[in-house]
């Protein structure tokens, strides 16, 4: 496997930004552009405050 065949994408908000309505959302966007580069990115969604704990 070399460096450039997969990608993770990590979107990091503040904790009471993040709903259900919003996780769905940008699930949704990101499983789109996981397919179109062929399923080698790989994502996450965080809370700010799991990112500084």
């Amino acid at each position: 496997m070399k460096i450039t065949e997969k990608a993770k994408i990590d979107v990091y908000m503040p904790k009471e930004n993040i709903t259900p309505e919003l996780l769905q959302t940008w699930n949704n966007k990101l499983s789109e552009t996981y397919k179109l580069f062929g399923n080698k990115i790989e994502f996450e969604i965080k809370s700010l405050e799991e990112f500084i704990k």
